[in-house]
């Protein structure tokens, strides 16, 4: 067990020089990598110094005996201030030049086993632990260094005391080594990339779902808000109804009451003249309220029923813009009449859209809807106006309310999914982005809003007149 728990505790304390505990985890990776890589060079250079020394090399010697001496103590200083940006130095410098002045000490490239090729662990190391706009310059500083000892070579000694047999395995060894290194810092990236790729990948295929999650959620949502706006419809015709249909029970209750007072006189032979007139003339109003009351309330299911059709189906067809538009404002009626708001409707009576009544009865419903919500208080007075004109084979469509008005930095986001300023008074932020999908979507045109605090807002439609392009 000791071959093994001697170097893990010696990997276990490298772990901790320097670092911080604050340190992100590439932090601490950059500095237990950088500080395993100086105490190896610390050792080589010591080793390397050594065997100059054995061949007689004093003054070649000193230059890696030295690099491993002034770098155990940059080590040591490291370990104690904990500052990183001058222990990188410190190391890419020495990594850059003492190669260098090794290589002339030597007698130049062949003489000194082009040990100069180890300067290159200079800007491979700021590749690799320091940031990558400071690569170029040590970069350039190796280069710089390379074409100096070109520059140099013929002033230098032609011979050492190096074995010729020596300088070929020096000269193996610092090409393997170098080179080595090179690859394996090449296979660390491209592995990292790889990984990182691996990673994106899975990350996208899990945004991907999400999103896909999102749409469908966020399209129940707008189905579930439909069905709500059609459950109010409902609701709200109901109660329309529920008047004219019962004025005419009670007319048409009133009357089964004369005619059986008025059964009995008869037959009892004590009718006169004016029993009879008095009789027809209580008929005669209450036919007359019971069919107003009747047609009235055939008026509103009729309106109903072909507004809710519209808005449960995807068919499109073609209706008359301004007979429909009446229509779904008849609809929206019991909303209306709660307010002290009026409708106005200005277009051409013959313009016939060949479209989708559904899509549009929704989109004038939610316009409608936002205004009462948004644009006015409960006792407010105000005009809503719809206009239309046909240009060519374009319809422009405008909806226009004199209420509040939008604040100018709720311009861009109003068409949002969820966006609302009423969260809490029933908005669910979801009306004016139906709008805005119906329109571009199903209807093929486009929509824009233009508003400003106290002068009401204008929302324009522009649409073909004939969505034949658009069916499915």
């Amino acid at each position: 067990m000791i071959h093994v728990t001697i170097p893990s505790k010696i990997f276990s304390l490298t772990d901790r020089i320097g670092t911080n505990p604050n340190d992100s985890p590439e932090v601490q990776w950059q500095k237990t990598v950088i500080v395993r890589y100086q105490i190896f060079f610390i050792f080589a250079g010591l080793l390397w110094g050594s065997i100059y020394f054995f061949f007689d090399e004093w003054f070649a010697g000193w230059m890696p005996f030295g690099y491993g001496l002034i770098s155990s103590l940059i080590l040591i200083l490291f370990a104690f201030t904990r500052h990183y940006r001058f222990f990188l130095f410190s190391v890419l410098s020495l990594t850059l030049l003492v190669p260098f002045l090794l290589g002339l000490a030597l007698g130049g490239f062949v003489l000194g086993s082009t040990v100069i090729l180890w300067s290159l662990m200079s800007p491979l190391g700021a590749l690799l632990f320091d940031e990558p706009r400071h690569f170029p310059h040590w970069f350039l500083g190796y280069l710089g260094l390379v074409i100096i000892s070109a520059f140099l070579q013929p002033f230098l000694r032609e011979s050492n005391n190096l074995s010729p047999l020596v300088i070929n395995i020096f000269f193996v060894m610092n090409i393997g080594a170098v080179s080595s290194f090179v690859f394996l810092l090449f296979y660390y990236f491209v592995r990292q990339v790889r990984e990182r790729t691996a990673q994106l990948v899975e990350r996208t295929d899990q945004l991907s779902k999400a999103l896909d999650d999102l749409k469908a959620a966020q399209n129940q949502l707008v189905e579930a808000e439909k069905m709500a706006a059609l459950g109010g419809l409902v609701a709200g015709v109901a109660h329309e109804i529920n008047t004219p249909v019962g004025v005419g029970v009670t007319a048409a209750s009133l009357l089964e009451d004369k005619t059986t007072a008025f059964r009995t006189i008869y037959q009892g032979g004590q009718m006169k003249r004016s029993d009879l007139e008095k009789y027809l003339d209580t008929a005669g109003q209450s036919s007359t309220m019971i069919l107003n009351n009747l047609n009235r309330a055939a008026e509103l299911i009729q309106s109903f029923k072909q507004v809710a059709v519209d808005q449960s189906s995807e068919e499109r067809r073609e209706f008359p813009l301004k007979t429909y538009l009446e229509e779904i404002l008849l609809s929206l009626h019991p909303k209306l009449k709660k307010t002290q708001l009026t409708t106005q409707i200005n277009g051409d009576d013959s313009l016939t859209l060949d479209s989708y009544p559904g899509a549009f009865s929704q989109i004038v419903t939610n316009l409608v809807m936002n205004s009462l919500l948004h644009a006015y208080e409960p006792d407010d007075q105000g005009q809503i106006a719809f206009d239309f004109r046909q240009s060519g084979s374009r319809l422009t469509f405008e909806y226009n309310d004199n209420g509040k008005g939008i604040p100018t930095e709720n311009l861009s986001k109003i068409f949002e999914p969820f966006f609302t300023t009423k969260r809490t008074q029933g908005g669910s932020g979801l009306g004016l982005h139906i709008i805005y999908n119906l329109v571009t979507q199903r209807l093929g045109g486009t929509i824009r809003c233009e508003s400003k605090i106290g002068s009401g807002t204008r929302f324009i439609i522009e649409m073909p007149t004939s969505n034949s392009q658009n069916s499915l």
